[in-house]
């Protein structure tokens, strides 16, 4: 399970809050646990630390009963369920850890025959490097429910599939705020900089899971167009390989791109 940073703290709220929604399924009170997790889903610090914290304390909780109903709850509210990432990637967990994956899975394939499996969203933080707890054959569900709809993700479409699963993305309003904060683009107007800022993550999250998936078959030649590989090229002709360079990035998934770019970028 991904570590809690230190830095991070949650409300005291949320404590009592979970020790409620566990009293609740404890009780086999599934309506009222599956009130107040949706009302938490609606927190975006919740969402994004709140939930592995939860799920941890029904798994140290140790009785079987508490995971079985937390799991039965999530396939209740399966509208909140399927509608974010990180809530199925703790389906399938909690499905393992119960030795109910079959059934999951079963669950899964019968909503997506009926149309009823809508593309999940997903946080900026919500790279499937971050899933690996769930296990591999999960994570590749998993990244395939995150792209659906856009299995065929190359070079030639990679701007246009990003234009669309930005349309995905979860942008927490206080890191957007702190971004903006810094931002020295004054003349873009705000609703137009929030649209190229979730599209920049979206292109970041193809490029960091799908890399594998779209080189070396893809047309280079294609993403080539996207880059102004010339000034590119020139500006890392200034750096001394004898001296090294640090390459500070906001995101890793662009590492790739950059190294297409300009050549191979060695790390060490």
């Amino acid at each position: 399970m991904p570590a809690l940073p230190d830095a991070v703290a949650l409300p005291s709220s949320f404590a009592q809050l979970h020790l409620t929604l566990i009293r609740h399924l404890s009780n086999e009170n599934l309506e009222a646990a599956g009130d107040l997790f949706a009302h938490l889903v609606e927190i975006p610090v919740w969402m994004e630390f709140g939930l592995d914290r939860l799920s941890a304390l029904i798994k140290k909780d140790g009785r079987r009963a508490s995971s079985d109903a937390f799991l039965r709850m999530l396939l209740l509210r399966e509208d909140i369920t399927f509608g974010h990432l990180k809530i199925i990637a703790r389906l399938l967990d909690f499905g393992d850890h119960l030795g109910q994956r079959d059934r999951i899975l079963g669950h899964i394939s019968a909503r997506e025959a009926q149309g009823r499996l809508p593309p999940p969203r997903f946080s900026n933080f919500d790279l499937m490097t971050r899933f690996n707890y769930v296990g591999q054959e999960n994570l590749q569900l998993l990244t395939r429910l995150k792209y659906l709809g856009h299995e065929d993700i190359n070079f030639r479409n990679l701007l246009n599939t990003s234009k669309i699963l930005a349309g995905r993305a979860e942008m927490p309003p206080n890191l957007a705020n702190r971004l903006l904060a810094v931002n020295r683009l004054h003349e873009i107007p705000r609703d137009r900089w929030m649209r190229d800022l979730e599209e920049a993550f979206a292109l970041d999250h193809i490029m960091a899971d799908r890399w594998g998936d779209m080189f070396p078959e893809a047309d280079i030649r294609a993403l080539f167009a996207l880059l102004d590989v010339k000034t590119l090229r020139r500006g890392f002709r200034q750096f001394s390989p004898s001296r090294g360079t640090l390459v500070v990035f906001f995101h890793g998934g662009f590492v790739n791109l950059l190294s297409l770019g300009s050549g191979p970028i060695k790390f060490g």
